[in-house]
């Protein structure tokens, strides 16, 4: 996993020119106990793994990823974000299925893990500890409105790797944001897109 997280800030560092990246050094194996505990789950390998190497950004505003500008949190604001998300579980359709079966239909649950989002656009990536039934524990869950939800990938490492793979066959790049639009890098396609879900999953599939 690190090797490859090199291999991303290797090419985010060259496409931006930004040294240091906007990360935070890695955080202690303490932290993520202390988290497991509180939320009595065990968090997958390739993200503990992502955690000690950087544990999330270190800004809101330098570098946002895809889809739709997503920002990766400290594992302080993660947990941060899943108590203010849980204060009110909605489990109403926690039985009902999205996604061809993959999805619980269900946004916020104290077993979905928020590890990043884009706060303005309301947007969240999660670990998902709720699958459907033919789901998997542990995939990606990112919600591309307020209802709907959509598998953006089967781990933390299949989602780096997508990163990196779109990056080094040049469908996607990283630029500085117009200035109507903020400060700071975003990716787009190489056809200057705004990389939203649809997007992302058409650069995916060339």
């Amino acid at each position: 996993m690190e090797i490859l997280l090199q291999q991303l800030f290797t090419i985010l560092t060259n496409q931006t020119y930004l040294n240091p990246l906007p990360f935070n050094e890695g955080c202690d194996e303490s932290q993520i106990v202390e988290a497991e505990q509180l939320w009595n789950l065990e968090l997958p390998e390739d993200y503990k793994a992502f955690l000690r190497y950087r544990n999330g950004q270190s800004d809101f505003s330098t570098l946002a990823f895809p889809p739709d500008q997503i920002f990766f949190l400290s594992l302080e604001e993660v947990v941060e974000l899943w108590e203010e998300l849980n204060q009110y579980p909605d489990d109403q359709f926690f039985d009902q299925f999205d996604a061809d079966g993959k999805i619980r239909s269900v946004l916020q649950h104290p077993r979905r893990i928020p590890i990043a989002y884009n706060e303005a656009g309301g947007t969240y990536l999660f670990i998902d500890y709720i699958p459907g039934s033919n789901g998997r524990e542990k995939q990606l869950v990112f919600n591309i409105n307020e209802v709907d939800c959509v598998v953006i990938a089967d781990n933390f490492y299949n989602l780096i790797q997508n990163y990196v793979h779109l990056l080094e066959r040049g469908r996607m790049v990283v630029k500085e944001q117009p200035p109507e639009y903020g400060q700071g890098y975003w990716f787009v396609s190489t056809q200057d897109e705004f990389i939203d879900w649809n997007v992302y999953e058409r650069l995916k599939e060339v």
